[in-house]
């Protein structure tokens, strides 16, 4: 099934490049990194388990803990200084 797509994709473009659905893998990482939805994906790929997509593709995700550190940061930092304002006065962000 695959096959016969990249086929008719290079007879209407002589310039698309000879693929396979492993060339693929990392769309669906990209996809799960820009915030879809991991069972979407899961069911996109034909896996049995959103688990097994997450095992399968999670190396390709280690840049994203940094992204999810700042983001935590910020309401951590607002929650403390609600709770106690004074403990966090003069500090630098």
């Amino acid at each position: 099934m695959f096959a016969p797509a990249v086929a008719v994709c290079q007879k209407a473009d002589e310039s698309f490049p000879t693929i396979k659905p492993h060339d693929l893998r990392h769309t669906a990482a990209l996809a799960i990194s820009a915030g879809a939805n991991v069972t979407a994906v899961q069911r996109m790929l034909g896996q049995a388990k959103a688990s097994m997509t997450l095992d399968t593709y999670a190396d390709l995700f280690d840049t994203d803990l940094d992204a999810v550190a700042v983001e935590l940061d910020a309401p951590i930092k607002a929650a403390a200084t609600e709770a106690n304002p004074s403990a966090t006065a003069g500090r630098d962000g």
